[in-house]
């Protein structure tokens, strides 16, 4: 049976601003795509949103930055994701960024064997 990734999805209210509907009906229509092409390509993955949620922070326009601030615990900077992504028991971590520099910019996984 394939792995299953649980992902949580937070989008910032920029992100949702700009894309004008519904961010989470995006966002379940991206994870239902990604495993159609998984199924179709006999990939072993299947993905499941865990979460998703949105976040007042403030873009800094700059997506090395928004990462870090994403992806670093308690320095001010939406520290309850960190919080969700245990509660929800998320494998990964999105954000959606109002940012077109970039398609998608990644930060070390930090996985352990375990």
């Amino acid at each position: 049976s394939p792995a299953t990734i649980r992902v949580l999805v937070v989008a910032t209210n920029q992100a949702v601003t700009a894309y004008g509907g519904n961010m989470q009906s995006l966002v379940q229509l991206a994870v239902a795509e990604a495993n159609q092409g998984y199924i179709n390509s006999n990939v072993g993955i299947t993905l499941q949103l865990a979460r998703y949620e949105t976040t007042s922070y403030s873009e800094t326009g700059n997506f090395t930055t928004d990462l870090q601030r994403f992806r670093v615990t308690n320095d001010g900077y939406m520290d309850s994701i960190h919080t969700s992504r245990n509660t929800y028991t998320a494998d990964v971590g999105v954000i959606v960024l109002n940012n077109s520099s970039y398609c998608g910019l990644a930060s070390g996984i930090g996985s352990t064997a375990a």
